[in-house]
Formats: C-alpha cells, sequence, structure tokens
C-alpha cells in the first residue's frame, strides 16, 4: 500500500508545479489527498468506487454536524422525517450497496478461479480476516474422525487399537487457552496478520475443513462457504 500512497503524494507535488506562484487552497488539497489515498488503500482497482464511497461520506457527515445540535421531538420520526433524514437513508443505503457490490464481484471472482484471493487492499484482508473468524466459530465440520490402528498414548490416555476417535475441533476453536478469554466472541482482527500469528503457529488450533491428507483438497472451496450461507 506505501507505493501506492507515494505515488498519490507525488501526483498532487506535480500537480502543483504548474500553480507556482498561485494561491492554493490547502484545505481542499488535502482533502481530496485523503480521499485519493482512503480510495487506493481501502478498494484498490475498485478505485472509483472508493471514490464514490468517499464523496458519500462526506456527504453524510455534513448531514450529520447540521444536525447534531437541533432539539428533537421523541418519537417524531415514526411519523414524519426531515429531507436531511430522508437523504441520510439514502446515502447509507448507497454506501452499503456499493461495498457489497464490490465484495460480490471479487468472491464470483474467486469462486470461478479468476483470482485466488479477495486481493491485498484493505477491503480484501477485511473479507478474508471475517471469512477466516467465521470459520472458526461456525466451521463446516463437526470433527475430525479418525481409526486408531495401533495403541497410542496421549498425554496421560492410553488409547487402544482398533477404535475411532473424534477430535472436535469446535473444542479447539473455543479454547481460551489458544484464542484468550474472548474466544467465544466474534473478532476478525484476531487474523488480521495471517492465520500463522493468529494461532501463534500451531497448526492443530485451528483445522475448519480438517486436518491431515484431506485438509488440502478442500481447502480451496474456503470461498463457497460465505456465499452458501448468505441470504
Amino acid at each position: 500500500m506505501s507505493p501506492a500512497v507515494v505515488a498519490i503524494v507525488e501526483t498532487m507535488l506535480e500537480k502543483w508545479k504548474d500553480r507556482e506562484g498561485k494561491e492554493i487552497e490547502m484545505f481542499g488539497e488535502f482533502r481530496l489527498l485523503t480521499s485519493e489515498v482512503i480510495s487506493r488503500t481501502a478498494f484498490g482497482s475498485n478505485y472509483l468506487k472508493g471514490k464514490q464511497i468517499f464523496a458519500m461520506l462526506n456527504n453524510l457527515s455534513i448531514l450529520l454536524n447540521r444536525n447534531a445540535f437541533k432539539t428533537r421531538i421523541p418519537f417524531i420520526n415514526k411519523v414524519w422525517k426531515t429531507a436531511d433524514l430522508i437523504e441520510s437513508y439514502r446515502l447509507e443505503k448507497g454506501i452499503q450497496e456499493c461495498v457489497m457490490s464490490m465484495v460480490k464481484k471479487r468472491e464470483d471472482k474467486v469462486v470461478n478461479g479468476e483470482a485466488d484471493n479477495f486481493g491485498n487492499d484493505f477491503l480484501g484482508l477485511l473479507i478474508s480476516t471475517i471469512i477466516n473468524e467465521s470459520l472458526r466459530l461456525y466451521g463446516p465440520t463437526n470433527g475430525l474422525p479418525r481409526e486408531i490402528r495401533r495403541e497410542v498414548q496421549l498425554g496421560k490416555l492410553v488409547l487402544p487399537a482398533n477404535i475411532n476417535l473424534l477430535v472436535q475441533n469446535i473444542a479447539l476453536h473455543y479454547d481460551p487457552h489458544l484464542w484468550g478469554d474472548d474466544a467465544h466472541l466474534f473478532k476478525p482482527e484476531r487474523f488480521a496478520e495471517g492465520i500463522a500469528k493468529a494461532t501463534n503457529y500451531n497448526a492443530a488450533a485451528y483445522f475448519p475443513f480438517g486436518l491431515g491428507p484431506r485438509f488440502v483438497s478442500v481447502w480451496p472451496l474456503q470461498p463457497q462457504k460465505p456465499r452458501l450461507l448468505s441470504p
């Protein structure tokens, strides 16, 4: 993301060269710079959509500031809505639709094999962390079945040969010793630095699709799960 920010700043400075000796309205320039940086780093290839979202957020903040100190009659919004309130609803809906359309396009590309991830920008990383946390709490499998073919010892337990064992991955995924006291909470930021860092490099701490020789064969289907669960 840093190269993109550097390129945006260089473009702004290059533009200023043509205005040498003229007054520059710095507030507007830096507001535009902020818009460009956020759009590029947050939405990457969906840069124009990002600018559109940023513009709607700016208009929403104007409405908020304009109405922040107005006196309100309790429950009046249920029978009568001001023009600003109606406009804020429209902007909120527009922002949500823009973000969801970008997510849908990226999901389709991954599922159809046109891309192997959701992108390296902020939106792509956010989608990945949400999926990983969803699979931790609500994984597609109930456990990891294994057949014990010879007697083995696991800690203080001695497992005889010729029995079937079911390792409950949900118990590991909710284990506070592995995930902290908030293991039961939905916190996608756990995976902000990747699965390895989130699990403290413990491969057995997170296996929503199983572990071992069957692991790789189903892991590429991961992006399809949110589609199957979405309304």
